[in-house]
């Protein structure tokens, strides 16, 4: 009798063991976190924007065009990085403000370069608001000019003027892609310039911008 129970006993363990092999393996279940879970993010943003003068006849000083770049490194809610862009903005003849004189519409230019912080809402849903401020050292010129010398010869180009600034920007990245590499970059920028040597009083900018990123 415990023969034959023993013998029942090694055939329900065979069995047994025989149907756990043959079960498929169970898969493990998927991470609801996606990749954005990464410690740290190196992020390029390109923009273009429509900067707005403040307090200007809007007639004779029309609104331009901005073109930027960001780059940065950025964590899941905080991030720095350096930036820099070129405006253009049109201004026609008649300007009643006495530091934009011209005889004929003239083009208003800037270049500038600086650091920011940016301080990122979650960056595990497809819409991530923004906020972002800095630093930066503009470069204008306004219908004027210098004559530059070499050893043979002597030419003109234009002439530059430095004013330091504060800027800052809110906005939003919506995610185009399934893991979120790319996104749309909607916001606005307000910017305090200085008057350096260029500006005779403290001019302000707003600058509504649309452009895209991508996060790797």
């Amino acid at each position: 009798m415990r023969r034959l129970l023993a013998i029942l006993l090694a055939i329900g363990l065979s069995r047994a063991a025989a149907a756990q092999w043959d079960e498929p393996p169970v898969a493990e279940p998927e991470s609801t976190l996606t990749s954005l879970a990464r410690p740290v993010w190196m992020v390029t943003q390109l923009h273009m924007g429509v900067p707005l003068l403040l307090d200007v006849d809007r007639e004779v000083i029309r609104p331009g065009a901005n073109l930027g770049l960001r780059l940065s490194v950025a964590s899941r809610f905080f991030g720095g990085g350096v930036h820099a862009s070129y405006q253009w903005i049109p201004v026609e003849s008649g300007a009643r403000d006495p530091e934009f004189q011209t005889a004929g519409r003239t083009p208003l230019e800037r270049a500038a370069f600086g650091a920011f912080v940016s301080l990122d809402g979650s960056n595990r849903s497809a819409f991530t608001p923004y906020l972002q401020g800095g630093f930066d050292a503009q470069l204008w010129r306004f219908d004027e000019s210098e004559i530059v010398c070499d050893f043979w010869s002597c030419t003109s180009a234009g002439a530059h003027r430095f004013a330091p600034a504060l800027s800052g920007r809110l906005g939003g990245k919506f995610a185009l892609a399934a893991k979120r590499h790319v996104f749309l970059d909607v916001g606005c920028e307000a910017a305090l310039s200085f008057k350096g040597s260029f500006f005779t009083a403290r001019r302000g900018a707003l600058m509504p911008y649309f452009g895209v990123g991508l996060r790797n």
